[in-house]
């Protein structure tokens, strides 16, 4: 059992911490769509991280004249691929160059302000609602799937020390849930 729980803990140990978060967002989108089918199409997502990596080759050699990394460009075109709905191809594209180059032209001190993709996105539902949508309940609403994901995902935040930042969050949805069930006649568990 020493050895089992050995081996674990070196590959635990052993992975970069900066490729925690591309294996946890892989995983995601294969468990998801193998178990719910939850992508509007595999090309489409594809379409996505191949848009996403380009510009972010292109950009990095033209801003500063290196060749980048490419494991942020590569989990923007998952989450691209996976936040937004559109039967066409076009949307995934233009929402992947958005979300990039905001990387490189919304900054503050040397770092870019914002989740790139989920700037994408929000900038694709406003300016294209008619061929676009968001995220609805392709997960359901199965516990079993919630937990994996949160076991996991807390377990890489915390293996990159960012577990506060999502701590932070959960307790202001939460918070944020309590008030709205305040002011309407809506149930806190339903809220959340």
């Amino acid at each position: 059992m020493d050895r089992v729980s050995g081996f674990w803990k070196s590959v635990w140990t052993g992975l970069q911490s900066r490729y925690l978060s591309p294996i946890l967002i892989t995983c995601i989108l294969i468990g998801g769509q193998v178990t719910f089918g939850f992508l509007e199409s595999l090309g489409q997502t594809l379409t996505a991280i191949l848009s996403s990596v380009l510009v972010e080759f292109a950009l990095g050699r033209l801003t500063w004249g290196v060749w980048p990394g490419l494991v942020s460009a590569y989990i923007t075109g998952i989450s691209v691929g996976i936040l937004i709905r559109s039967p066409l191809f076009w949307p995934y594209v233009l929402c992947s160059v958005l979300s990039i180059a905001s990387k490189y032209v919304l900054r503050w001190r040397g770092r870019h302000l914002w989740n790139p993709s989920n700037f994408g996105v929000s900038i694709m539902l406003f300016l294209a609602p008619e061929v676009v949508a968001g995220l609805s309940i392709q997960w359901g609403n199965t516990l079993s799937v919630m937990v994996i994901i949160w076991v996991l995902g807390s377990a890489a935040l915390w293996r990159l020390r960012r577990f506060h930042i999502c701590a932070v969050y959960v307790i202001s949805f939460l918070a944020f849930a309590l008030i709205r069930c305040l002011f309407t006649d809506q149930a806190y568990l339903t809220s959340i």
